[in-house]
């Protein structure tokens, strides 16, 4: 038996979901980020990592739009490198990096805030 997700409502494309992390299981980016940019007054972090397709990079350049921090995983890392290649080429990405090191510019920025 899978272990049942939680599924978000969006009311207006508005997130409806106590936490924003719950948002980003099983949709697509760029719904999640659109309702994101519009609802959500927190700071923004999106990290676009190794797969296939491209509907990340309009996603990151939404939230790039309204102040939040965008970063890609460095292609020669990626086992897939589309999607982060696709946000790469869009501009919009702060920072190109590791996994390992996204971690660390994660905890980096959090510690900045606080």
């Amino acid at each position: 038996m899978s272990e049942q997700r939680p599924n978000p409502s969006f009311e207006r494309d508005r997130p409806e979901a106590a936490c924003p992390s719950t948002l980003l299981q099983g949709l697509p980016q760029f719904r999640i980020a659109g309702s994101l940019t519009r609802y959500w007054d927190g700071k923004l972090i999106a990290v676009i990592v190794s797969g296939y397709d491209g509907d990340g990079a309009a996603a990151m350049c939404g939230i790039k739009q309204v102040g939040g921090i965008t970063i890609a995983q460095k292609l020669s890392t990626a086992k897939q490198p589309d999607m982060p290649e696709s946000a790469i080429e869009s501009g919009c990405i702060d920072f190109i990096l590791s996994p390992e090191a996204i971690a660390q510019e994660i905890v980096r920025i959090a510690r900045a805030e606080a």
